[in-house]
């Protein structure tokens, strides 16, 4: 007898009965979904009502009868779910058709196991969704001895109620509590009058509270909160909460919309649904600023243990891996929202929920390469790469022509291997090993071209000035041959135009007369140019970066009868560049005079 077919066909059997099983419970709970509603109503009501008698309301008597009435509910529910099963049992037993089903769902646990490999929990879709799915990922945990949570510590007030602590916890895992959505406080009190200060508090009554609305609760009437939740859901005139600190764990809770123990809801102002303005400059800085930040903390590279956001991961072990890191810089600048994770899987496809997905298309124009490598690809720096199994950001040429990238991948950690920390985020040169499949390019984007590259520090390049191209009158020099060349065109307000490219005078830190050069400003929008005159780093006041003590990095190149002694101003036609400075220049290897 073959014992490995034997041993395959025992665990396919254990299978298909653990997935008939698990089918059958689910059609249970469809059947049972009716009487649990109306459970949940009837014995909101009793709970409502022996609340309001503890307060002194009503006789003892009364109360006891409520009691007595909540049990009875209770206990005829379970009685109907008996006779429920019993049915169900022998319907299941006469339906051949389940071993089907059971296949069915064999197939798709497999694929749920791959899915695995990622955080899939829809967490920030821009609404209060976020902090209701990492909420629900709480229920059931229960308070040690002594009333220590870990909700607790997090606030600093271990030991003592921690309903407040517990909705602060689930908003710092959501990013909520450093971007000032959500305030951090074990206090009820403190957090309700924390919505009433930034006038994002609804009294109850004619608010119908939303998914993420934070729930205060003054039972006793007493005019202060001493009990919170967050709403998960409202449905035929019910709100339907996650609490923690209720009955010493976290669970949900059921109550009428006019129950007269809510005292209100803060209506935190959580991000929507659209993208920010970022650009892929903003990108390349943040991956920047990120990767400096993981050298200096030592953070490690790991698979395991990834949260959702960056202020999440600062609170624990710091750890991250190639496309993690990515998605956590795309989250710090808006392209992505917090909690929201894809990378490149082992195929080179993109892999990620529906969310996520969708929140990609909106911001990112998804490019397929069929599988090329990096050198022969027209990559702008920002781009998202996707190989096989791994993803990185590519970021353009260094000042020295070489390729480099921004890479949070196990290869620029000290052993180069899962659990070591970082001691770099720059990865230099072409990337051979591997094909790009995907490339991930931010929208509408005034984009720049590959090359030598040189970045531009602060507080250079803020300012924008002229000269006249008439001036220029030196026929032996190359910036005389040029206009001759090109013919000396205008365009309607008098700027200086080679083809689309405006004519600039800048030092020869950025390149040789006839270069064609583009300025990334840091708002991201690009100044497309050629250099027509050079600038003399002897003159006064010039340095390397340019005139005015290297705050005119660009000098525009003009009609002189059009511009001078007139009080014209360069951004008074581009007022896209004003209030930014130039940040980079990108050389790209192409001249004018060759």
């Amino acid at each position: 007898m073959d014992t490995a077919a034997a041993s395959t066909g025992a665990g396919l059997a254990a299978l298909v009965a653990k997935k008939t099983a698990e089918n059958f419970k689910e059609m249970l709970q469809q059947k049972n979904t009716a009487i649990e509603s109306q459970r949940i109503k009837t014995q909101t009501k009793l709970s409502q009502f022996i609340e309001e008698n503890k307060t002194g309301a009503g006789s003892p008597s009364v109360a006891a009868a409520a009691m007595l009435a909540s049990v009875v509910v209770t206990v005829m529910y379970f009685a109907v779910q008996i006779a429920v099963t019993i049915f169900f049992v022998l319907l299941i037993l006469l339906i051949p058709i389940i071993v089907i089903v059971s296949f069915l769902g064999i197939i798709i646990t497999l694929l749920s196991g791959f899915a695995a490999a990622v955080d899939n929990t829809d967490y920030a879709s821009g609404s209060g969704a976020s902090i209701v799915a990492v909420a629900v990922q709480e229920i059931g945990y229960h308070e040690a001895s002594g009333n220590h949570t870990k909700y607790g510590v997090y606030t600093g007030t271990d030991g003592m109620s921690w309903c407040h602590a517990f909705v602060s916890w689930c908003a710092n895992e959501c990013g909520f509590i450093e971007s000032n959505i959500i305030p951090k406080t074990a206090a009820c009190e403190t957090g309700r009058q924390w919505f009433i200060h930034k006038q994002q508090y609804q009294k109850a009554g004619s608010y119908t509270p939303q998914a993420g609305d934070i729930i205060y609760f003054d039972k006793g009437g007493v005019g202060e909160s001493h009990h919170v939740g967050i709403v998960e859901y409202v449905e035929n005139g019910i709100v339907h909460t996650i609490e923690g600190n209720k009955n010493n764990q976290v669970m949900r809770g059921h109550y009428e919309l006019t129950y007269k123990g809510i005292m209100g809801y803060g209506t935190p102002d959580y991000p929507d649904e659209g993208l920010t303005s970022s650009t892929a400059s903003e990108i390349l800085s943040k991956a920047q600023e990120l990767g400096k930040m993981m050298v200096d903390e030592k953070w490690v590279y790991s698979n395991y243990d990834l949260k959702g956001s960056l202020a999440a991961a600062e609170q624990s072990a710091k750890r991250t891996n190639c496309a993690h890191g990515v998605c956590l810089v795309l989250q710090e600048i808006g392209l992505l929202k917090k909690g929201q994770i894809f990378f490149g899987n082992k195929s080179g496809e993109l892999s990620c929920n529906g969310t996520v997905r969708k929140q990609i298309e909106k911001g990112f124009d998804i490019i397929k390469t069929g599988g090329k490598k990096s050198k022969d690809l027209d990559l702008k720096p920002g781009d998202i790469c996707l190989f096989k199994g791994h993803t990185n950001i590519y970021a353009g040429k260094d000042e020295n022509g070489k390729t480099y990238w921004y890479d949070f991948g196990r290869d620029q950690t000290k052993d180069k291997k899962p659990g070591s920390v970082f001691i770099k985020s720059v990865r230099k040169g072409e990337i051979n090993w591997a094909v790009i499949t995907v490339i991930l390019r931010v929208k509408d984007q005034d984009s720049y071209g590959s090359g030598k590259t040189i970045n531009i520090p602060s507080p250079y390049g803020d300012s924008f000035t002229y000269m006249g191209w008439s001036l220029i009158t030196s026929t032996g020099s190359n910036q005389y041959k040029l206009r001759v060349k090109t013919g000396e065109h205008y365009d309607a307000n008098g700027f200086g135009k080679i083809g689309d490219r405006y004519v600039i005078a800048c030092t020869p830190t950025f390149g040789k007369i006839g270069d064609e050069i583009d300025f990334v400003l840091a708002n991201g929008r690009v100044i497309h140019g050629v250099m027509g005159d050079e600038k003399n780093m002897s003159d006064a006041g010039c340095n390397k970066w340019g005139h005015d003590g290297g705050h005119s990095v660009v000098e525009f190149v003009v009609n002189k009868s059009m511009w001078y002694h007139t009080g014209k101003t360069v951004t008074r036609f581009h007022p896209e560049w004003a209030k930014s400075r130039v940040v980079k220049a990108v050389n790209l290897g192409k001249n004018h005079l060759r």
